[in-house]
């Protein structure tokens, strides 16, 4: 992973390296972990309610619709109402009914979505969370989370990592030595 270059004249180890990319692994996970969490919780408590409560209103108005289809359906049977009425009420009852079905379709649609991203979230977290607890840097970690380590002249190595914590874009400077 850090290749040894007299040339440069850095004076690191590879043991040094290793331990200071793995301490520097080890923070951005958690600072990973705790920004999903933190997001989690919020877009839980936001968005989740307003859309169940809409999806809960619009089920209830798509039965109480479907409901005051029968009478008007009675009444033109009845006489009581022309052919052209019933065709115009019918045509809003469909539109009505479309309209809404439609919205709960998308909703739920949401719904799906966001379930599912918040299970490769969870995913995400527990395969960060096994490395995290790594004592040493293996050759998988480094091939999944990390792009590429630059050494400096100065002892400072620079970290390009394969993931984006949201908090220092992909890459870290740490001092070493």
């Amino acid at each position: 992973m850090v290749k040894e270059c007299k040339c440069r004249s850095a004076v690191i180890s590879f043991e040094e390296a290793d331990q200071t990319v793995l301490a520097a692994l080890k923070q951005q996970i958690q600072l990973f972990i705790k920004a999903a969490e933190l997001s989690k919780e919020a877009k839980k408590k936001v968005t989740s309610y307003s859309e169940r409560a809409e999806i809960t209103t619009l089920i209830k108005s798509i039965a109480t619709l479907k409901k005051t289809w029968m009478p008007l359906y009675e009444q033109y049977t009845d006489g009581k109402l022309s052919r052209e009425d019933f065709l115009m009420e019918k045509k809003k009852y469909d539109e009505e009914t479309a309209r809404l079905e439609q919205r709960l379709q998308e909703l739920q649609s949401r719904q799906e979505i966001q379930q599912e991203n918040h299970q490769q979230i969870e995913k995400n977290i527990s395969q960060l969370k096994c490395y995290a607890d790594q004592m040493e840097l293996t050759e998988e970690i480094k091939e999944k989370l990390i792009d590429k380590v630059k050494v400096y002249s100065d002892n400072r190595i620079e970290i390009c990592w394969k993931f984006d914590s949201g908090f220092l874009d992909t890459q870290t400077m740490h001092k070493c030595g």
